[in-house]
């Protein structure tokens, strides 16, 4: 059972698109059932144990998610309609997902908000947003961050947590440095050309993701514009 439970996961929740990759998951031809006869026919389960996994495999998931992605938004109890519209936004205004989840943290609180404008409020995002990003990006962001101090603040007073364990339990969640395709193929490049320091820079950074490194900002950058050709994509994904 701990293996198909391991499915669970909120990595393996976050690359299914939950929930719109869960139902496709599901309904894609019982996908669930070939993995779990295939641990029964190599003796990693047994019946009871396969049949008690699938009877809870998507309140298992559903739970863990939640926990999940309630960490990576400051929330007590994750508000997934609210998530949804994060996202949303995030798409529609072609925002860096992993930025905008990390800059999050930085938000003023409820109090603090209430002498801001929207641009003033939602400043700390825009290192997320692309840099041919215009200003018509922050009334509807300024809208749902004020409707997300909200929801944080009530839960930080019904659980009686701090604003600062809030931040340090995001910036646990949310890492400020990740393996981007274009910091790799920097350090391809460089490599093939027997200059190992940036790969070892790289890898060395990528040890503590979640913690802000004297010096390493630019390692925390989204992608230029020279990095959003599909060379690099295919390069560093092992097809050229």
């Amino acid at each position: 059972m701990r293996v198909v439970l391991a499915l669970s996961s909120p990595a393996y929740a976050c690359c299914l698109a939950f929930p719109w990759g869960l139902r496709a998951w599901n309904e894609g031809g019982g996908r669930q059932s070939h993995l779990v006869n295939a641990f029964m026919h190599c003796d990693l389960l047994s019946r009871d144990d396969a049949e008690a996994a699938m009877a809870s495999y998507v309140h298992t998931l559903t739970e863990e998610y939640f926990q999940w992605m309630a960490g990576k938004f400051g929330m007590v109890k994750y508000d997934p309609e609210m998530g949804l519209q994060y996202m949303q936004l995030m798409a529609r205004h072609r925002a860096d997902f992993t930025l905008s989840f990390r800059l999050l943290s930085e938000l003023p609180s409820l109090a603090e908000s209430f002498e801001l404008s929207d641009a003033q409020l939602v400043e700390v995002l825009e290192p997320a947003l692309p840099p041919d990003a215009s200003g018509s990006w922050i009334p509807e962001w300024g809208a749902w961050v004020r409707r997300y101090l909200v929801v944080v603040e009530e839960g930080l007073a019904e659980a009686e947590l701090s604003d600062e364990e809030r931040r340090c339990r995001m910036d646990s969640h949310n890492p400020l440095y990740i393996p981007r395709n274009y910091l790799l193929q920097v350090a391809i490049e460089a490599t093939e050309k027997g200059n190992h320091a940036p790969l070892l820079e790289l890898l060395q950074v990528l040890k503590t993701p979640y913690v802000a490194q004297d010096g390493m900002h630019a390692y925390a950058h989204p992608a230029p514009d020279w990095a959003r050709k599909a060379e690099v994509m295919q390069h560093c994904a092992g097809v050229m």
